[in-house]
């Protein structure tokens, strides 16, 4: 679980272009969008997030990778 940052490393193909990056809560709504280029590595601050699943989505437009998110304070 996450509790005050989520740390992401993705490494792709650099053919990919820009990549996007979000963050979904259980709900749907939107709380985090960010655009990278391929082979990144950053972090979200997720402090301010109440805890709970949260779904990430990484996508180049063509392909979409998901992964479920636990934040726990």
């Amino acid at each position: 679980p996450a509790n005050d940052v989520l740390k992401y490393n993705i490494h792709t193909p650099d053919d990919l272009g820009i990549l996007k990056i979000s963050l979904y809560n259980v709900f749907g709504k939107l709380v985090f969008r960010n655009d990278f280029l391929p082979s990144a590595e950053g972090e979200i601050a997720v402090s301010e997030l109440p805890s709970g699943v949260y779904l990430l989505k990484v996508t180049n437009g063509k392909a979409l990778a998901t992964k479920k998110i636990v934040i726990q304070h």
